[in-house]
């Protein structure tokens, strides 16, 4: 669960859009990856929405997807807002097996005085430590002794009115394994640590996220669903594999369309 499993639907939906292209012994070709990434991205853009999506890289071997990369932009036009994500680098890597690692970067860009007013961005920057640090334990609270989690406000800015500007802090989370409670074996632990960086002002937010995946995990082992298996559903045409990235983009899309139409009161 937590941030893992965010960022895993995400990896996921990338699987998904791109392996319509590959066969499972096939060598892969980026471009005809992305031919084919275009013409299913193609409905999703209109007046108001403008998505972008390409791979970097794409390795599936016989036991487990061991390699790929891909970045993404989405535009969301509103009446109070236009809604910009980006996500320049996205990848993972199962290397030698030993550490393998997942990291991203991401820009949200809008207006967000005009979202959600300074008295609001005050309130909340006030006490986003204790928050994100709440939020941290809330997923982790299963691991027991095994987790550590700090936090750090690097530097937080006020604009000539005393409005806060700007806030920068950082979140650590490191997963010792010998200390997990009896009832969580490390199968079930997706994470051997977590670094994210988030900076927050006027114009948005960017997040950037470091991760190195515990090797024991259960999906990585052979015969277990992993990303491999989400792209062997897809090219067998799965109906629920397809469902499930219908309702990620359908979220998404949501979530941009609230932000475009927000307006502080």
């Amino acid at each position: 669960m937590g941030f893992l499993k965010n960022f895993k639907s995400v990896l996921v939906s990338a699987l998904l859009l791109g392996s319509v292209a590959i066969a499972a012994s096939a060598v892969i070709s980026l471009d005809e990856v992305n031919k084919k990434v275009e013409a299913l991205i193609a409905p999703l853009n209109t007046d108001t929405t403008v998505l972008q999506f390409a791979f970097t890289r794409l390795a599936v071997d016989k036991v487990r997807a061991t390699d790929f990369g891909f970045n993404a932009y989405v535009l969301k036009k509103g009446l109070k807002n236009d809604v910009e994500l980006s996500a320049p680098a996205i990848e993972y890597s199962y290397g030698d097996g030993k550490n393998p690692t997942a990291k991203f970067d991401l820009a949200l860009k809008f207006d967000v005085v005009k979202a959600f007013g300074h008295e609001t961005i005050n309130m909340f920057s006030e006490s986003i430590e204790e928050l994100a640090l709440d939020t941290a334990k809330s997923f982790t609270q299963q691991y027991g002794a095994a987790v550590s989690i700090t936090t750090n406000v690097l530097d937080k800015k006020t604009d000539a009115n005393g409005n806060v500007s700007s806030v920068k802090m950082t979140l650590s989370a490191r997963f010792d394994l010998s200390k997990l409670p009896a009832t969580k074996p490390a199968s079930e632990v997706e994470l051997q640590s977590v670094d994210i960086e988030v900076l927050g002002n006027q114009s948005g937010f960017k997040v950037s996220v470091n991760a190195v995946l515990n090797p024991e995990y259960s999906r990585f082992a052979s015969g277990n669903d992993g990303l491999k298996e989400y792209v062997e559903k897809l090219l067998s045409d799965d109906q629920d594999t397809y469902m499930e990235l219908g309702q990620l983009l359908g979220f998404l899309d949501l979530l941009l369309t609230s932000l475009a139409e927000a307006e502080a009161q």
